[in-house]
């Protein structure tokens, strides 16, 4: 299974909408399951109709002593051709049943065949108890602005999950002073997109609708995200062997305040 995890940064919104265009994209070539791991709490099944069970809590309930894949889509609830494993409203219920099963499900995403996970983890830090899923991806999309504040948010994110370094890819979200490259450069993780403000892009993704709307610039940015993701894939043991670029002192006022 090919796992991919989505992660937000302070100021940075849209986590779970990307997630959700995401799956719209690559439905459209692959099998798609969306797990929605947020600690501060789940907006799926209020979004998409469903109830809140089955889904992370049930999961974590029923997997406290061994997890499967099979157990993971028992789990599932199903709209249009996705598949979603909701998580509870509550943030303390998100919370325990991560603390219970965020490692074992990314073990058992580790090992499922042929089906393409995507992973809502809301802001990710260091003490997250998603932190396991994030391990377990063999990418991390951080979403951050194209600011100097943007930058900063994220610079503390990476010192704190060094080890999450390789993996770790840069989408900047909205209006900025600051080009994605720059940030890429200093922040030493590459950009593989930038996903503009488009509301009407964004309410779209939400319905079926949206797999036709190949206009709306969200829908676009994020396929050019997914054939950029698929570039890196095709040539990750060059990128593995290339030491990581240290950031710049002295090139723009971003690098600077980041050094």
């Amino acid at each position: 299974m090919t796992i991919v995890a989505v992660a937000g940064t302070k100021g940075a919104l849209g986590a779970t909408t990307l997630c959700m265009a995401l799956a719209r994209v690559w439905s459209r070539t692959s099998t798609v399951l969306v797990i929605e791991a947020d600690p501060d709490g789940g907006v799926l099944a209020a979004r998409l109709g469903f109830g809140q069970e089955p889904g992370l809590g049930t999961l974590a309930a029923a997997g406290r002593h061994e997890l499967s894949d099979p157990l993971i889509q028992d789990h599932t609830q199903s709209a249009d051709d996705l598949s979603f494993v909701v998580a509870p409203s509550s943030p303390s219920h998100v919370r325990a049943a991560l603390l219970s099963a965020s490692r074992r499900i990314g073990d058992a995403l580790a090992t499922a065949p042929g089906v393409t996970a995507l992973v809502d983890l809301g802001r990710l830090d260091s003490e997250s108890p998603a932190l396991a899923l994030a391990q377990a991806s063999q990418a991390v999309l951080f979403l951050a602005a194209p600011s100097l504040e943007g930058a900063d948010a994220l610079a503390v994110r990476l010192l704190e999950l060094e080890d999450l370094r390789q993996r770790c890819h840069l989408i900047t979200v909205g209006e900025g002073p600051y080009e994605g490259a720059e940030l890429s450069r200093v922040l030493a993780i590459p950009h593989v997109g930038h996903v503009p403000k488009d509301p009407a892009g964004a309410q779209a993704v939400w319905h079926r609708k949206a797999r036709s709307q190949v206009r709306r610039p969200l829908v676009r940015a994020v396929a050019e995200v997914t054939e950029q993701l698929a570039r890196l894939r095709t040539t990750a043991e060059a990128h593995t062997a290339k030491p990581a670029e240290r950031p710049l002192s002295g090139v723009s006022p971003l690098a600077e305040a980041a050094t």
